[in-house]
């Protein structure tokens, strides 16, 4: 290895090492016959490792290992040389040539997480659900996005970001508003200041995806009612590796030119990265650029917006001494995005065409330090953001609105007796918020701002095979005073022998979030098209309880069933509803206001089910049942399915084609508007169920080269237009793409 533990002793042994980023371990170069090792002196299909949290992290093997085999792994440093554990969790050091995807050991290694504990575990073994959409699932199925890569998470809905087509995620019917968003678990600045507009984060570079749902952890503060999404970014290998591809794609007879072979849509995506023994760095940049598409093409609408999303990234990081270590990144987005829209006016004999403008800058810098003694170690995280978005919604006005957010957090992992890991930290957050039109500000104030003081405790227990999970978390805001929230999660394995593992895991956890500032002080103006949101500096804190009961069954080898049950009681959400109505004979428009529903329930049950009948043939099915209700007025909360059907097949020829079928099946969708005032409905509408089935095909060629394409949306569901905000169908229609990828 490239850095030598010299102390004695497992603990220290498997902190010291699992803390290493990925340039300071050498990966053995043969895995196939890999024998398994016996550590507690008996022969065991599947060696344990002892982790500093006192969790097994677990690799699978084929043949046990007798005390006198030859075989080069003997200790635990040989083992921990397979892969490392760096603060984005166990990371293969492996070239994808070097070891089939679809082993056993590969499967586990793909499978290590953070988000639950914020401490590295497998998350077969976790006492917190963590769902994992690993960088081979994004890559294979040529995610451009986070929003697509989303698309095979079993329970996840996406919603459009309002007055725009980006995406939000919404978690066991709870609102994105309420869902945080991560990347490398530091939070990124929401959309506007509400919801974090999952298609403006590239998929490229991201190592995996984590997805935690309800707030049944202390470890996140307000924004983690629904739960937590976690976008893991990959850490250098060893040496220099790059990436480039590209691809093309055409919406057909929408293209807005006439011609069905036209190009509309374009993709470049070039990485670069260097691993070493004491410094490593990594560049990027993702390009996606798109032509629109036209519904009607003897319309002059187009209703697809155009222009580009670009992803830029630089991130290095270096090593004093092999006791600490730091990284330094910086992130950069632009957008500039065009989109037709019709005017209606009354006394015009037809609606104006008019252009609607969404341009957005935003710039991220974080830092961060870990050391590490005997039993333990400490993190400090920084980051800076800044989210500019400029924009003429209606044609006419410029708006901008500049969101800054600053945080510094510690966090300390400290290892107590032989079978208790304490988590404690502290974290300060603070943001400001200015709105103009035309030069004038729009909030009450020229600029609002607010701080919030956090602070957590959390103790992971073992006792034989109960896991407990206890902690509390408190939390000051500047405008909303002081709170605290408890949860416990807890785990009990009734089967645990290696290959099979069956257990049951469930929580309990209070939520809590305050009301931020877009939703207190923002003026969404989309009166040309129909509607204004405003916000209410009235607004009270959101709190829930979430309650989370799940059952597994696994084979390592071959399958795993997670069945789930769910139920979230919130009180006060935040919700927008029916405030008035401007009848402006220049312009009409309906009135929208930020309120507090008095009670509100989602709950349900979530089946996921993975099948590895071969190792070329891999089977998926997600199925969720909801329930969410506003107990207030008795109706349905707003475009939830009450069913939800996910289901994919990825088959290996063998010829070396993969072949991939994704169907994804959505019930139908009511949306309710509701008079602010009196609580009766104003208006109802209903999106139909619908089926997305996508078709993904990649095939290597040699010398890194590899060819892919695929068809989404065959069935070509889309929406209807005439009521482009409350259909929830998809907004592309059938989608044609090519493209290739070199690899070095």
């Amino acid at each position: 290895m490239l850095f030598k533990s010299t102390q004695t002793g497992l603990l220290r042994r498997a902190v010291r090492l699992s803390l290493l980023p990925p340039v300071c371990a050498v990966a053995l170069p043969v895995v196939a016959d890999m024998p398994a090792a016996s550590f507690d002196g008996k022969s065991r299909n599947t060696p344990v490792i002892d982790t500093p949290i006192g969790k097994k992290a677990k690799l699978a093997a084929t043949t046990p290992l007798n005390d006198d085999d030859e075989s080069p792994i003997h200790t635990y440093e040989d083992w921990l040389a397979l892969a490392t554990v760096g603060k984005r969790g166990l990371t293969p050091l492996l070239e994808p040539t070097d070891l089939d995807s679809d082993t056993p050991v590969k499967r586990v290694l793909e499978e290590v997480v953070v988000t639950g504990t914020r401490t590295e575990q497998a998350a077969i073994d976790s006492p917190v659900k963590v769902e994992v959409i690993n960088a081979r699932t994004i890559e294979r199925q040529h995610a451009r996005d986070i929003a697509e890569a989303l698309k095979t998470a079993p329970g996840v809905q996406l919603h459009d970001v309002s007055g725009k087509q980006g995406q939000e995620v919404v978690l066991q019917g709870i609102g994105a508003d309420r869902v945080l968003v991560l990347i490398d678990s530091e939070p990124v600045a929401a959309s506007t200041g509400s919801a974090v507009d999952v298609t403006q984060v590239s998929a490229a570079g991201v190592e995996r995806i984590e997805i935690v749902k309800g707030a049944t952890s202390v470890l996140y503060g307000s924004n983690a009612i629904g739960g937590v999404l976690n976008i893991i970014t990959a850490q250098p290998k060893l040496g220099w590796h790059g990436k480039f591809a590209f691809d093309l794609g055409s919406y057909g007879d929408q293209n807005p030119s006439g011609n069905t072979w036209q190009m509309a849509r374009q993709r470049t995506d070039a990485q670069l990265s260097y691993g070493g023994e004491l410094f490593n760095f990594s560049a990027g940049v993702n390009a996606r650029f798109s032509d629109g598409f036209q519904v009607d093409p003897d319309q002059v609408r187009n209703q697809g917006e155009s222009g580009h999303r670009i992803n830029s990234h630089l991130d290095f990081g270096f090593m004093l001494d092999d006791e600490s270590e730091y990284e330094f990144g910086y992130e950069r987005y632009d957008q500039e995005l065009r989109a037709d829209f019709l005017d209606y006016k009354p006394g015009l004999p037809a609606p104006l065409l008019k252009l609607k403008e969404d341009d957005v800058v935003r710039e991220r810098y974080t830092g961060r330090g870990t050391w590490r003694w005997d039993d333990g170690e400490a993190i400090f995280r920084a980051y800076h953001e800044s989210f500019v978005n400029t924009s003429v919604p209606d044609g006419i006005s410029n708006r901008t609105a500049n969101l800054d957010s600053n945080k510094a957090s510690l966090q300390i992992n400290q290892q107590a007796w032989e079978n208790q890991v304490w988590t404690l930290g502290v974290d300060y957050f603070a943001e400001t918020l200015m709105q103009d039109k035309d030069g004038t500000s729009e909030l009450e104030r020229p600029q609002e701002s607010r701080e919030a003081f956090e602070a957590y405790v959390q103790d992971e227990i073992e006792i034989g095979n109960l896991t407990l999970l206890p902690g509390v978390r408190w939390q000051y805001d500047s405008d909303f005073g002081a709170h605290a929230v408890p949860a416990v999660n807890g785990r009990y394995d009734f089967i645990d022998d290696g290959d099979w593992q069956i257990f049951m895991r469930g929580g309990i956890g209070q939520g809590y979030r305050v009301a931020n500032l877009k939703e207190r002080y923002f003026v969404f103006d989309h009166s040309q098209i129909g509607y204004k949101i405003l916000g209410n500096p009235d607004l009270k804190p959101e709190s829930s309880v979430s309650y989370q009961l799940g059952f597994v069954v696994a084979n390592l080898n071959h399958f795993q069933l997670d069945i789930n049950l769910f139920r979230n009681d919130l009180t006060d959400l935040i919700e927008t509803e029916v405030a008035g109505y401007v009848d402006d004979a220049a312009n009409p428009h309906v009135l929208y206001s930020y309120v507090n529903v008095a009670k509100a329930r989602t709950q349900g049950v979530e089946v996921s089910a993975q099948y590895w009948p071969v190792d070329s043939l891999s089977l998926r099915l997600g199925y969720q049942y909801l329930d969410a209700k506003n107990l207030s007025s008795g109706y349905a909360l707003n475009n939830r399915p009450r069913n939800q059907v996910t289901a994919s097949v990825d088959y290996q020829t063998p010829f070396g084609m993969d072949l991939i079928l994704i169907n994804r099946w959505f019930d139908e969708q009511p949306n309710y508007e509701l008079d602010s005032d009196t609580g009766g409905l104003v208006r109802k509408f209903i999106t139909p169920s619908y089926t997305a089935l996508d078709l993904k095909v990649n095939q290597g060629v040699g010398a890194g080269v590899s060819l892919y394409g695929g068809v989404d949306n065959i069935l070509d569901a889309q929406r209807n237009f005439d009521f482009e905000q409350l259909d929830q169908r998809p907004i592309t229609g059938r989608l044609f793409y090519v493209g290739f990828q070199y690899d070095f």
